[in-house]
């Protein structure tokens, strides 16, 4: 005989299994990252992903940096090895710019790895992943 279960017992017990899978996963997140959220809830299991869901207090100074930018908002932010960070985001040279920074230091300092230059435009980067090489 199969009884009906309730949503929110569903709800709560894929919220238990994704924030255990998470802590125990083989993904990015580490003990000392601000929190590790499940992505788009649509496939519960394929979907997954590492989202820091407080400040990031590791960010040093993003100026002075190569490209000359100012006003540097980083919005999203990868670690391809320990230490080394690259953070996507938007900065400013007397326009609008979408820039892709890079840390060497854990975030200490940073120097712009890429900027595109933008035509009007206010360009910037909402999200970057690592590719399979790295």
């Amino acid at each position: 005989m199969i009884q009906r279960i309730s949503v929110p017992f569903l709800s709560a017990l894929s919220l238990l299994y994704f924030s255990w899978s998470c802590s125990f996963s083989d993904l990015p997140c580490r003990g000392e990252d601000p929190g590790c959220s499940i992505g788009p809830m649509v496939a519960l299991l394929a979907s997954r992903q590492c989202n820091f869901t407080g400040s990031w207090t590791r960010i040093g100074s993003t100026s002075p940096n190569t490209a000359g930018l100012t006003d540097v908002a980083l919005v999203a932010i990868v670690e391809t090895s320990p230490g080394v960070l690259y953070g996507g985001g938007v900065g400013n040279d007397g326009a609008d710019r979408a820039v892709v920074m890079k840390s060497e230091d854990g975030g200490v300092s940073w120097s712009a790895e890429w900027v595109y230059p933008s035509a009007g435009a206010s360009p910037y980067i909402n999200g970057l992943e690592i590719g399979p090489d790295g």
